[in-house]
């Protein structure tokens, strides 16, 4: 699976019947909500819409299936699932969207909504010729380069694809990015993206765990440097590289993927490029600090990085260590680094786009489909 794989906060909390959770399964039904849209074209769909494209594909053998749109439209639904306790979950429907029903309610309201499905799903049924359209729910699938977990692609008349439009789903978590801090040249990489260099460390590979803790406390001072003082120039330097940062492992610098969150019978969407936008009202810091262990003991450190009067999170790197063990088959596992990214109610709050941030957007041209009339109009 690649790293960007959909991750809830609480696994016992996210347990689906057959062992599943909800993150993963949450691409199944936002897949089936964009499927049943572009069936039905111009009109809304409801969940039941929704439930009968999941039925007709829990019967295949590889939880992928072909619908009919409105107009004659072909409608290709691929899911790539291989885990089989996420398999045994999609197939079963009825215990699926009764306990995920608010996320299901989520993912119609978005296919009904959102600016792309509803663009694109019009214009397909109305363009007077059969397209050929796919809907990937790749989030099992091992990709390099992208960020999302759905896919709506256009499949021109030579055969070649064209990716119309990305999502990367979240459902209960808001972790977007993760690292391994093993070798002192993977930390390099990790925080290149972020504008800092790294103090040198001799024997940093000996003891990761001792070492990262230095390197969180020199991000945390690095970062507050560009805004000591009355200096805009290094202000602007510093909401680029934390676009940037973010931008990589959200969506891996591509523009058309942005994140979409279901939760609540609703859903919400945002963009890096929102975010962006907003910054430069925002007086940022960065704090080193512990994260709260168990029974209120001192967890492992982090960097938090938030709005310095309302102290709400954009976002933090944190620290995680495991140390050897023998799991239950007898096999000794060696100790375990790893570095996770996770968005705050800032990031929410400054990057969820309405939709006029997303008609800024170009659509498809003429090239891209090959036919008349062209996707633009």
């Amino acid at each position: 699976m690649r790293f960007n794989e959909i991750i809830t906060e609480k696994a016992s909390r996210d347990k689906l019947p057959h062992g599943s959770s909800r993150g993963h399964m949450g691409e199944y039904l936002l897949g089936s909500a964009v499927v049943a849209k572009m069936k039905a074209g111009n009109k809304n769909i409801s969940t039941k819409d929704a439930i009968a494209i999941m039925k007709a594909t829990s019967k295949k053998e590889n939880l992928s299936e072909t619908f009919e749109g409105s107009q004659g439209d072909t409608i290709e639904f691929i899911n790539i699932i291989k885990n089989q306790k996420n398999i045994d979950d999609a197939r079963d429907v009825k215990s699926l969207t009764t306990l995920m029903a608010n996320e299901l309610e989520g993912a119609v309201k978005f296919a009904n909504s959102d600016i792309y499905a509803t663009k694109y799903s019009k214009l397909f049924a109305e363009n007077g010729k059969p397209d050929r359209l796919l809907v990937k729910a790749a989030g099992e699938e091992d990709q390099k380069g992208t960020k999302a977990d759905i896919f709506l692609i256009y499949k021109r008349p030579d055969g070649s694809e064209k990716q119309v439009k990305g999502w990367s789903l979240k459902t209960g978590s808001n972790l977007v990015g993760q690292a391994s801090p093993r070798t002192f040249e993977n930390m390099q990489e990790f925080f290149k993206e972020l504008g800092i260099t790294l103090k040198p460390i001799k024997n940093y590979n000996s003891n990761p765990q001792k070492h990262v803790l230095n390197i969180m406390k020199q991000v945390a001072n690095d970062l507050n440097s560009f805004t000591s003082g009355d200096n805009t120039q290094k202000e602007g330097l510093l909401i680029d590289n934390v676009s940037n940062f973010l931008n990589h492992h959200i969506a891996m610098k591509d523009p058309r993927v942005y994140i979409v969150n279901l939760g609540n019978n609703d859903y919400s969407a945002q963009t890096v490029s929102r975010m962006k936008k907003n910054l430069p009202s925002v007086d940022l810091e960065s704090k080193f600090r512990y994260a709260k262990g168990t029974k209120g003991t001192q967890g492992r450190p982090e960097v938090a990085v938030y709005e310095k009067e309302s102290e709400l999170l954009l976002f933090k790197i944190r620290y995680t260590y495991s140390f050897p063990r023998i799991n239950s088959s007898g096999k000794s596992l060696p100790e375990r680094h790893r570095i996770f990214v996770e968005t705050g109610p800032l990031f929410k709050k400054l990057a969820t786009i309405s939709v006029s941030d997303v008609q800024e957007e170009p659509p498809l041209s003429q090239s891209d489909v090959q036919e008349e009339p062209p996707l633009s109009q």
